[in-house]
Protein backbone atom coordinates (compact mmCIF):
# COMPACT_ATOMS: atom_id res chain seq x y z
CA UNK A 1 0.00 0.00 0.00
CA UNK A 2 1.53 3.33 -1.02
CA UNK A 3 1.31 6.06 1.01
CA UNK A 4 -0.07 9.10 -0.63
CA UNK A 5 -0.08 11.58 2.10
CA UNK A 6 3.13 13.25 1.00
CA UNK A 7 1.79 13.34 -2.32
CA UNK A 8 -1.14 15.04 -1.76
CA UNK A 9 0.81 17.47 0.46
CA UNK A 10 3.27 18.25 -2.57
CA UNK A 11 0.12 18.96 -4.74
CA UNK A 12 -1.21 21.29 -2.22
CA UNK A 13 1.68 23.44 -1.81
CA UNK A 14 2.41 23.37 -5.68
CA UNK A 15 -1.35 25.07 -5.74
CA UNK A 16 -1.17 27.25 -3.24
CA UNK A 17 -0.27 31.12 -4.23
CA UNK A 18 3.25 32.12 -2.34
CA UNK A 19 2.22 34.21 0.01
CA UNK A 20 5.15 35.02 1.87
CA UNK A 21 8.75 34.67 1.41
CA UNK A 22 11.07 31.82 3.53
CA UNK A 23 12.88 34.55 4.81
CA UNK A 24 9.77 35.89 6.46
CA UNK A 25 8.59 32.33 7.73
CA UNK A 26 12.20 31.71 9.73
CA UNK A 27 12.15 35.35 11.21
CA UNK A 28 8.41 34.52 12.42
CA UNK A 29 9.03 30.78 13.59
CA UNK A 30 12.34 32.21 15.25
CA UNK A 31 10.44 34.55 16.96
CA UNK A 32 7.63 32.34 17.94
CA UNK A 33 9.76 29.93 19.39
CA UNK A 34 11.74 32.37 21.29
CA UNK A 35 8.38 33.45 22.96
CA UNK A 36 7.09 29.73 23.47
CA UNK A 37 10.49 29.25 25.14
CA UNK A 38 10.34 32.46 27.15
CA UNK A 39 6.99 31.62 28.45
CA UNK A 40 8.08 28.41 29.59
CA UNK A 41 10.68 30.04 31.91
CA UNK A 42 13.50 27.83 29.44
CA UNK A 43 16.55 29.48 28.97
CA UNK A 44 17.81 28.64 25.70
CA UNK A 45 19.05 29.70 22.02
CA UNK A 46 16.83 28.91 19.00
CA UNK A 47 19.02 28.63 16.02
CA UNK A 48 18.11 28.03 12.48
CA UNK A 49 20.04 25.73 11.08
CA UNK A 50 20.41 26.33 6.88
CA UNK A 51 22.36 23.57 5.67
CA UNK A 52 20.23 20.91 8.04
CA UNK A 53 20.30 17.29 6.62
CA UNK A 54 17.54 15.73 5.74
CA UNK A 55 16.99 12.23 5.25
CA UNK A 56 14.18 12.56 2.39
CA UNK A 57 16.39 13.71 -0.38
CA UNK A 58 13.71 13.88 -2.91
CA UNK A 59 11.23 16.50 -1.68
CA UNK A 60 9.71 18.80 -3.14
CA UNK A 61 9.56 21.35 -0.17
CA UNK A 62 12.44 22.24 1.82
CA UNK A 63 11.85 22.02 5.70
CA UNK A 64 12.69 24.87 8.00
CA UNK A 65 14.84 23.04 10.75
CA UNK A 66 15.53 25.14 14.13
CA UNK A 67 17.98 23.36 17.04
CA UNK A 68 16.95 24.34 20.26
CA UNK A 69 20.37 24.94 22.75
CA UNK A 70 20.99 25.20 26.00
CA UNK A 71 21.27 23.62 29.20
CA UNK A 72 18.77 21.51 31.35
CA UNK A 73 16.06 21.03 28.30
CA UNK A 74 14.74 18.19 29.54
CA UNK A 75 11.12 20.08 30.34
CA UNK A 76 11.27 20.32 25.84
CA UNK A 77 11.78 16.44 25.92
CA UNK A 78 9.25 14.87 28.57
CA UNK A 79 8.16 11.92 30.02
CA UNK A 80 10.09 8.99 29.28
CA UNK A 81 12.24 10.48 26.82
CA UNK A 82 9.66 11.27 24.16
CA UNK A 83 10.75 14.21 22.10
CA UNK A 84 9.10 16.87 20.47
CA UNK A 85 8.68 16.64 16.80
Amino acid sequence: MEDNSSEKENEVLKQAPEIVDTDTIIDITHNVLEELLYRMGVNAEVVYQEQAVVQESERAVTPIIFDVKGDDLGILIGRRGQTLA
